[in-house]
Protein backbone atom coordinates (compact mmCIF):
# COMPACT_ATOMS: atom_id res chain seq x y z
CA UNK A 1 0.00 0.00 0.00
CA UNK A 2 2.82 2.25 0.47
CA UNK A 3 4.34 1.92 -2.14
CA UNK A 4 1.14 2.09 -4.05
CA UNK A 5 0.97 5.62 -2.41
CA UNK A 6 4.66 6.30 -2.93
CA UNK A 7 4.22 5.99 -6.68
CA UNK A 8 0.97 7.97 -6.66
CA UNK A 9 3.21 10.62 -4.95
CA UNK A 10 5.97 10.92 -7.70
CA UNK A 11 3.44 11.03 -10.79
CA UNK A 12 1.54 13.78 -8.43
CA UNK A 13 4.88 15.72 -8.33
CA UNK A 14 5.76 14.88 -12.01
CA UNK A 15 2.92 16.42 -13.05
CA UNK A 16 3.05 19.56 -11.10
CA UNK A 17 6.65 19.98 -12.40
CA UNK A 18 5.28 19.39 -15.86
CA UNK A 19 2.48 22.84 -14.90
CA UNK A 20 4.88 24.46 -13.71
CA UNK A 21 7.36 23.87 -16.77
CA UNK A 22 4.39 24.14 -18.69
CA UNK A 23 3.54 28.02 -17.61
CA UNK A 24 6.64 29.04 -17.26
CA UNK A 25 6.95 28.42 -21.48
CA UNK A 26 3.21 30.14 -21.23
CA UNK A 27 4.51 33.38 -19.64
CA UNK A 28 7.93 33.36 -21.29
CA UNK A 29 6.04 33.03 -24.55
CA UNK A 30 3.91 35.91 -23.57
CA UNK A 31 6.80 38.07 -22.67
CA UNK A 32 8.29 37.56 -25.82
CA UNK A 33 5.26 38.29 -27.87
CA UNK A 34 4.82 41.65 -25.15
CA UNK A 35 8.36 42.55 -25.73
CA UNK A 36 7.91 42.35 -29.21
CA UNK A 37 4.56 44.12 -29.88
CA UNK A 38 5.90 46.70 -27.57
CA UNK A 39 9.16 47.33 -29.29
CA UNK A 40 10.69 47.70 -25.76
CA UNK A 41 14.03 45.91 -26.64
CA UNK A 42 14.59 48.50 -29.41
CA UNK A 43 13.50 51.12 -27.60
CA UNK A 44 15.80 50.87 -25.13
CA UNK A 45 18.86 50.35 -27.59
CA UNK A 46 17.63 53.51 -30.11
CA UNK A 47 18.52 55.53 -27.08
CA UNK A 48 21.80 54.08 -26.76
CA UNK A 49 23.53 54.50 -30.30
CA UNK A 50 24.91 57.01 -32.79
CA UNK A 51 22.89 58.77 -35.82
CA UNK A 52 24.08 61.11 -38.31
CA UNK A 53 21.41 63.59 -38.83
CA UNK A 54 22.28 65.10 -42.44
CA UNK A 55 20.23 64.93 -45.34
CA UNK A 56 18.34 61.79 -44.14
CA UNK A 57 15.61 62.00 -46.20
CA UNK A 58 18.14 61.18 -49.47
CA UNK A 59 19.46 58.34 -47.58
CA UNK A 60 17.92 54.61 -47.35
CA UNK A 61 18.96 52.02 -44.33
CA UNK A 62 21.09 48.59 -45.64
CA UNK A 63 20.41 46.00 -43.76
CA UNK A 64 23.31 43.46 -45.78
CA UNK A 65 26.34 45.24 -45.60
CA UNK A 66 28.20 47.05 -43.31
CA UNK A 67 27.44 50.05 -45.13
CA UNK A 68 24.44 50.28 -42.92
CA UNK A 69 23.00 53.02 -44.62
CA UNK A 70 23.43 54.68 -48.26
CA UNK A 71 22.47 57.39 -50.09
CA UNK A 72 18.73 57.33 -51.19
CA UNK A 73 18.96 55.93 -55.65
CA UNK A 74 17.15 58.06 -57.66
CA UNK A 75 16.61 60.87 -54.67
CA UNK A 76 15.92 64.11 -56.33
CA UNK A 77 14.74 67.21 -54.51
CA UNK A 78 16.29 71.10 -54.75
CA UNK A 79 19.83 70.46 -53.98
CA UNK A 80 20.38 67.07 -53.94
CA UNK A 81 20.40 64.71 -56.85
CA UNK A 82 21.73 60.71 -56.10
CA UNK A 83 21.65 58.90 -59.58
CA UNK A 84 20.74 54.75 -60.21
CA UNK A 85 24.06 53.55 -58.82
CA UNK A 86 23.42 55.58 -55.17
CA UNK A 87 26.04 58.38 -55.93
CA UNK A 88 25.91 62.36 -55.88
CA UNK A 89 26.24 62.76 -59.29
CA UNK A 90 24.65 63.26 -62.89
CA UNK A 91 23.15 59.76 -64.05
CA UNK A 92 25.79 57.59 -66.16
CA UNK A 93 26.18 54.52 -67.65
CA UNK A 94 28.59 52.17 -65.65
CA UNK A 95 30.07 50.67 -68.37
CA UNK A 96 32.89 53.52 -69.11
CA UNK A 97 33.85 54.24 -72.44
CA UNK A 98 36.59 54.33 -74.16
CA UNK A 99 37.96 58.03 -73.86
CA UNK A 100 36.53 58.56 -70.12
CA UNK A 101 39.07 58.59 -67.46
CA UNK A 102 36.93 57.70 -64.88
CA UNK A 103 37.37 58.70 -60.55
CA UNK A 104 35.46 57.27 -57.46
CA UNK A 105 35.79 59.06 -54.44
CA UNK A 106 34.22 57.57 -51.21
CA UNK A 107 34.62 59.32 -47.79
CA UNK A 108 32.06 61.47 -45.38
CA UNK A 109 30.08 64.42 -45.40
CA UNK A 110 33.08 66.52 -46.62
CA UNK A 111 33.01 64.85 -49.65
CA UNK A 112 28.96 64.57 -50.09
CA UNK A 113 28.89 68.38 -49.65
CA UNK A 114 26.77 68.77 -46.56
CA UNK A 115 24.55 72.38 -47.32
CA UNK A 116 25.61 73.02 -50.76
CA UNK A 117 24.09 71.86 -54.56
CA UNK A 118 25.07 69.27 -56.25
CA UNK A 119 27.73 71.28 -58.45
CA UNK A 120 29.31 72.71 -55.66
CA UNK A 121 30.42 70.06 -54.22
CA UNK A 122 34.46 69.19 -54.29
CA UNK A 123 33.85 66.29 -56.31
CA UNK A 124 31.60 68.07 -58.64
CA UNK A 125 34.44 71.09 -59.04
CA UNK A 126 37.59 68.69 -59.35
CA UNK A 127 35.49 67.62 -62.55
CA UNK A 128 35.13 70.67 -64.17
CA UNK A 129 38.78 71.52 -62.94
CA UNK A 130 40.08 68.40 -64.66
CA UNK A 131 37.67 69.33 -68.24
CA UNK A 132 38.52 72.60 -68.60
CA UNK A 133 42.31 72.25 -67.96
CA UNK A 134 42.06 69.37 -70.60
CA UNK A 135 39.11 69.84 -72.82
CA UNK A 136 36.90 66.77 -71.70
CA UNK A 137 37.66 63.46 -70.86
CA UNK A 138 37.04 62.95 -67.09
CA UNK A 139 34.38 61.96 -64.90
CA UNK A 140 34.04 62.38 -61.24
CA UNK A 141 31.56 60.26 -58.96
CA UNK A 142 30.79 61.16 -55.72
CA UNK A 143 30.23 58.37 -53.34
CA UNK A 144 30.43 60.30 -50.28
CA UNK A 145 28.02 59.86 -47.49
CA UNK A 146 27.20 61.96 -44.04
CA UNK A 147 28.72 60.53 -41.36
CA UNK A 148 30.51 57.48 -42.78
CA UNK A 149 33.71 55.66 -41.40
CA UNK A 150 36.11 53.88 -42.69
CA UNK A 151 34.06 50.61 -42.29
CA UNK A 152 31.38 51.58 -44.37
CA UNK A 153 33.23 53.82 -46.80
CA UNK A 154 35.60 50.60 -47.82
CA UNK A 155 32.35 48.93 -48.43
CA UNK A 156 31.27 51.64 -51.08
CA UNK A 157 34.80 51.96 -52.46
CA UNK A 158 34.60 47.89 -53.11
CA UNK A 159 31.54 47.97 -54.82
CA UNK A 160 32.45 51.38 -57.08
CA UNK A 161 35.71 48.94 -58.21
CA UNK A 162 33.02 46.06 -59.00
CA UNK A 163 30.90 47.87 -61.04
CA UNK A 164 32.88 50.73 -62.29
CA UNK A 165 36.23 50.13 -62.69
CA UNK A 166 37.85 53.55 -62.22
CA UNK A 167 41.20 54.39 -63.10
CA UNK A 168 41.57 56.16 -59.56
CA UNK A 169 39.95 56.09 -56.05
CA UNK A 170 40.31 58.63 -53.88
CA UNK A 171 39.56 57.60 -50.60
CA UNK A 172 39.25 60.67 -48.53
CA UNK A 173 39.47 60.05 -44.87
CA UNK A 174 37.75 62.21 -42.13
CA UNK A 175 36.08 60.35 -39.40
CA UNK A 176 36.94 57.64 -36.96
CA UNK A 177 34.97 55.42 -34.48
CA UNK A 178 31.96 53.75 -34.57
CA UNK A 179 29.79 53.48 -37.86
CA UNK A 180 26.35 55.45 -37.11
CA UNK A 181 22.72 54.86 -38.15
CA UNK A 182 20.44 57.29 -39.99
CA UNK A 183 18.55 59.28 -37.75
CA UNK A 184 15.04 59.31 -38.55
CA UNK A 185 14.80 55.77 -39.54
CA UNK A 186 13.31 52.64 -37.09
CA UNK A 187 16.77 51.17 -35.83
CA UNK A 188 15.00 47.23 -36.23
CA UNK A 189 15.40 47.90 -40.09
CA UNK A 190 19.26 47.64 -39.80
CA UNK A 191 19.20 44.72 -37.23
CA UNK A 192 17.34 42.04 -39.76
CA UNK A 193 18.14 38.24 -38.88
CA UNK A 194 21.43 37.88 -40.79
CA UNK A 195 22.21 40.86 -41.05
CA UNK A 196 26.16 41.67 -40.37
CA UNK A 197 24.82 44.89 -37.65
CA UNK A 198 24.59 42.37 -35.05
CA UNK A 199 28.38 41.01 -34.84
CA UNK A 200 29.34 44.51 -35.86
CA UNK A 201 27.76 46.28 -32.66
CA UNK A 202 27.78 43.80 -29.97
CA UNK A 203 31.21 41.45 -30.33
CA UNK A 204 32.10 39.51 -27.26
CA UNK A 205 33.93 42.14 -25.56
CA UNK A 206 30.28 44.27 -25.30
CA UNK A 207 27.52 41.21 -25.22
CA UNK A 208 29.30 39.70 -21.84
CA UNK A 209 25.75 39.36 -19.61
CA UNK A 210 24.93 36.70 -18.44
CA UNK A 211 28.46 35.56 -17.62
CA UNK A 212 27.88 32.43 -16.92
CA UNK A 213 26.44 31.21 -20.58
CA UNK A 214 28.70 30.95 -23.31
CA UNK A 215 29.22 34.29 -26.10
CA UNK A 216 27.75 31.84 -29.08
CA UNK A 217 24.64 31.23 -26.55
CA UNK A 218 24.63 34.98 -26.29
CA UNK A 219 24.76 36.04 -29.08
CA UNK A 220 22.39 33.52 -30.49
CA UNK A 221 19.97 34.85 -28.21
CA UNK A 222 20.48 38.69 -28.98
CA UNK A 223 19.59 37.69 -32.81
CA UNK A 224 16.43 35.60 -32.40
CA UNK A 225 14.84 36.44 -28.74
CA UNK A 226 13.80 40.23 -28.09
CA UNK A 227 12.42 38.98 -24.22
CA UNK A 228 16.48 38.47 -23.88
CA UNK A 229 17.30 41.67 -25.82
CA UNK A 230 15.52 43.90 -23.27
CA UNK A 231 16.92 41.88 -20.69
CA UNK A 232 20.57 42.15 -21.78
CA UNK A 233 20.11 45.59 -22.86
CA UNK A 234 18.58 47.05 -19.65
CA UNK A 235 22.02 45.25 -18.04
CA UNK A 236 24.56 46.92 -20.30
CA UNK A 237 23.34 50.31 -21.17
CA UNK A 238 20.59 51.00 -18.03
CA UNK A 239 22.41 49.17 -14.80
CA UNK A 240 26.24 49.25 -16.43
CA UNK A 241 26.06 52.20 -18.47
CA UNK A 242 27.95 50.94 -21.39
CA UNK A 243 26.84 52.26 -24.64
CA UNK A 244 27.48 49.47 -27.65
CA UNK A 245 28.96 52.92 -29.98
CA UNK A 246 31.18 53.38 -26.96
CA UNK A 247 33.42 50.37 -27.37
CA UNK A 248 37.24 50.85 -28.63
CA UNK A 249 36.94 47.81 -31.09
CA UNK A 250 35.64 49.80 -33.75
CA UNK A 251 38.58 51.72 -34.39
CA UNK A 252 40.61 48.65 -35.13
CA UNK A 253 37.51 47.27 -37.40
CA UNK A 254 38.06 50.64 -39.12
CA UNK A 255 41.75 50.07 -39.92
CA UNK A 256 41.98 46.69 -40.49
CA UNK A 257 38.75 47.29 -43.45
CA UNK A 258 40.39 50.04 -45.19
CA UNK A 259 43.76 48.65 -44.93
CA UNK A 260 42.63 45.38 -46.84
CA UNK A 261 41.30 47.67 -49.56
CA UNK A 262 43.87 49.96 -49.83
CA UNK A 263 46.74 47.71 -49.99
CA UNK A 264 45.18 46.61 -53.40
CA UNK A 265 47.61 48.74 -55.13
CA UNK A 266 48.33 46.51 -58.31
CA UNK A 267 45.27 46.25 -59.13
CA UNK A 268 43.67 49.35 -58.20
CA UNK A 269 44.94 52.89 -58.59
CA UNK A 270 44.63 54.88 -55.00
CA UNK A 271 45.05 58.35 -53.07
CA UNK A 272 44.30 58.80 -50.06
CA UNK A 273 43.20 62.18 -49.05
CA UNK A 274 42.87 63.99 -46.15
CA UNK A 275 41.37 67.81 -45.97
CA UNK A 276 41.80 71.14 -44.41
CA UNK A 277 39.56 69.33 -41.32
CA UNK A 278 41.55 66.55 -40.23
CA UNK A 279 44.33 65.73 -38.73
CA UNK A 280 46.92 63.73 -41.58
CA UNK A 281 48.47 62.02 -37.85
CA UNK A 282 45.06 60.81 -37.17
CA UNK A 283 45.21 58.12 -39.94
CA UNK A 284 49.14 56.77 -39.91
CA UNK A 285 47.97 53.55 -38.71
CA UNK A 286 45.56 53.55 -41.99
CA UNK A 287 48.49 53.97 -44.34
CA UNK A 288 50.25 51.47 -46.31
CA UNK A 289 53.91 52.88 -47.47
CA UNK A 290 53.43 52.30 -50.78
CA UNK A 291 50.22 54.41 -50.73
CA UNK A 292 49.92 57.74 -52.70
CA UNK A 293 48.46 60.42 -50.56
CA UNK A 294 47.70 63.96 -50.82
CA UNK A 295 47.49 65.74 -47.96
CA UNK A 296 45.24 69.13 -47.94
CA UNK A 297 46.38 72.33 -45.62
CA UNK A 298 44.96 75.64 -45.49
CA UNK A 299 47.94 77.19 -43.84
CA UNK A 300 47.34 81.30 -43.75
CA UNK A 301 44.10 81.12 -45.12
CA UNK A 302 40.46 81.53 -43.33
CA UNK A 303 39.19 79.41 -40.57
CA UNK A 304 36.07 78.44 -43.06
CA UNK A 305 38.73 76.65 -45.16
CA UNK A 306 39.22 73.65 -42.06
CA UNK A 307 35.25 73.38 -41.51
CA UNK A 308 34.18 69.76 -42.58
CA UNK A 309 31.28 71.35 -44.23
CA UNK A 310 32.65 74.54 -45.95
CA UNK A 311 31.13 77.19 -48.06
CA UNK A 312 30.89 76.31 -51.35
CA UNK A 313 34.07 78.46 -52.44
CA UNK A 314 36.33 76.61 -50.45
CA UNK A 315 35.16 73.45 -52.05
CA UNK A 316 36.17 75.34 -55.26
CA UNK A 317 39.43 75.95 -54.03
CA UNK A 318 39.07 71.93 -53.50
CA UNK A 319 38.75 71.28 -56.85
CA UNK A 320 41.35 73.37 -58.20
CA UNK A 321 43.81 72.17 -55.72
CA UNK A 322 43.52 69.04 -56.08
CA UNK A 323 43.41 68.63 -60.02
CA UNK A 324 46.23 70.97 -60.02
CA UNK A 325 48.05 68.29 -57.66
CA UNK A 326 46.95 65.12 -59.64
CA UNK A 327 48.43 67.25 -62.91
CA UNK A 328 51.67 67.01 -61.55
CA UNK A 329 52.04 63.58 -60.55
CA UNK A 330 53.67 61.50 -62.91
CA UNK A 331 52.18 58.43 -62.54
CA UNK A 332 48.64 60.12 -63.27
CA UNK A 333 49.45 61.68 -66.59
CA UNK A 334 50.99 58.36 -67.63
CA UNK A 335 47.40 56.76 -66.66
CA UNK A 336 45.66 59.46 -68.51
CA UNK A 337 47.78 59.55 -71.48
CA UNK A 338 47.99 55.64 -71.85
CA UNK A 339 43.77 55.90 -71.94
CA UNK A 340 43.06 58.56 -74.19
CA UNK A 341 45.81 57.51 -76.67
CA UNK A 342 43.92 53.72 -76.69
CA UNK A 343 41.15 56.07 -77.45
CA UNK A 344 43.03 57.29 -80.48
CA UNK A 345 44.08 54.21 -81.42
CA UNK A 346 40.42 53.02 -81.83
CA UNK A 347 39.11 56.21 -84.11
Amino acid sequence: MAGSLSSIGRRALRARLALIAAACVVAMGIAEAAVRVGGYDFNLLTKAMYYQVYDVEAQIPDARTRAFYRLRPGYVSERVTINSLGARSPERPTQKSADVYRIAIVGGSNVYGVNVGDEETWPARLERALNEREGGGYEVWNFGTPGYVPTQMTVLAREAVEKLAPDLVIYAFSNKGVAPLIGDHPIESVFVDDGPAWAYYFPESYLSWPSMLPYSMRYALLKHSAFYRLAAFYELIEKQGRRPVSEDHFEDLNVDDARRFLSRLDEVNIVAFVPPSSDEVDFTRYYNPRLRRMILTADGKPDEYRDVHPPAYVYQWYGDTIAEWLEGQGWFLERKNAAFKATEVTQ
